[in-house]
């Protein structure tokens, strides 16, 4: 969402652009748009100032200031679309690992992306099945976030269930913040959902705020399920962050704001294929920006 301050050009939120530290397909999702709003509109406005200003100005001396002021508009808006655009393009396929336009398309289909900015809070998105728990859209500052609010609810999840789609291999990603929580449960924090077959069929990444720890869990049946994997991780409150989950067989490799944490995790299981979703544990979480790509 963009706000615009004073009639001026520029977007509020345009320098998030350059400190935004989250996953590169996101930032192009989020952020782009900012900056071709931005180079539209200034293009506009030389347009409109060339073509019904210099109407009205009859003196040739103010008229040929006009001109140049114009020229020098557009000289702008040329020299910042060529000195930011193609750092942005060059370092989006650095991070993808690709050398062409077509190669990143191949490499990084899109199957999923829901960042809520569409709802109207605390509408619920479209297409999710809420297994349990009390979730809802609302704000976030500038932005619309999916929360679930109750942190006394022992398991609540949400499962993406719009596409209808049973995902293999795939990389998934969302932006998670801790806002509040029972400090006297340990295992405390919020659920990744991946390969869900049902209630008591799926992987998940359990995110424990107050202990610290990331746990790759198999769920089969009743109880947490297998516990595949576990590293330590350094979480607080208030603050975002990006969650990376790449599962291509039954290995699956997680990154926590680009760091990797848990690396070629052997799952051991029969899931093969599933929906994605999230989830808390005794906490209220917001989510943001989830989006699933062919890995």
């Amino acid at each position: 969402m963009n706000s615009y301050q004073n009639n001026l050009i520029i977007p509020a939120n345009f320098f998030q652009i350059i400190k935004y530290s989250g996953s590169s397909d996101l930032f192009f999702k989020k952020y782009s748009k900012s900056l071709f709003v931005f180079l539209a509109k200034l293009s506009l406005s030389a347009h409109k100032k060339y073509f019904i200003d210099l109407t009205r100005i009859n003196n040739k001396d103010k008229k040929r200031e006009s001109e140049e002021s114009v020229f020098i508009l557009l000289k702008a808006c040329l020299v910042f679309a060529l000195l930011i655009l193609p750092p942005m393009v060059s370092a989006y396929f650095f991070e993808k690992g690709s050398q062409s336009v077509s190669q990143l398309i191949i490499n990084g289909n899109i199957l999923m992306m829901e960042d809520f900015e569409e709802l109207t809070p605390p509408q619920n998105p479209p297409g999710w099945s809420q297994i349990d728990g009390n979730w809802t859209t609302c704000y976030d500052g500038e932005n619309i976030v999916y929360q679930q609010d109750d942190e006394s609810d022992k398991k609540a999840l949400t499962i993406a269930t719009a596409y209808n789609e049973t995902w293999y291999n795939f990389t998934y990603q969302v932006r998670l913040k801790f806002i509040t929580g029972n400090d006297k449960k340990p295992d405390a924090g919020a659920l990744l959902i991946f390969r869900y077959v049902n209630g008591n069929t799926y992987y998940y990444l359990r995110i424990e705020q107050y202990s610290d720890m990331l746990r790759l869990y198999e769920k089969g049946g009743e109880g947490e399920g297998l516990l595949r994997g576990s590293a330590n991780i350094a979480l607080v409150e208030g603050v975002w962050y990006s969650f990376k989950i790449r599962i291509d067989g039954q290995i699956v490799n997680v990154w926590v704001d680009d760091i990797p944490y848990l690396t070629n995790i052997d799952m051991r299981g029969s899931i093969t294929s599933g929906q994605v979703g999230v989830g808390t544990r005794y906490y209220k979480c917001y989510f943001d920006d989830i989006m699933v790509t062919e890995s």
